[in-house]
């Protein structure tokens, strides 16, 4: 019975609700897509540019440690050598 006598109003409510946004809700939704774009290409650059930046530094520390990895290989096997021959010797 409640139900009966607020649905008409509801009713009225909810259509007059989806006309309000239908009208107002583009205008501001293409305003705010026009400030925001700008916004997010500039940041995707900047994102882009980090990577490259980081890119770069991996690739640079990579050669550095593919030349001084045989160096290092070579002093862990003298110190694996020279700790062996010490417990050996005790």
């Amino acid at each position: 019975m409640l139900t009966s006598r607020l649905w008409p109003r509801l009713d009225i409510l909810s259509v007059l609700t989806i006309q309000i946004t239908n009208f107002v809700f583009p205008r501001v939704c293409v305003f705010q897509v026009k400030k925001l774009v700008p916004q997010r290409d500039g940041a995707l650059q900047e994102e882009m540019a980090r990577q490259h930046a980081h890119e770069r530094l991996r690739r640079q520390f990579a050669a550095q440690a593919n030349l001084i990895g045989p160096w290092i290989q070579a002093r862990m096997e003298v110190r694996h050598t020279s700790f062996t021959l010490t417990v050996t010797s005790i």
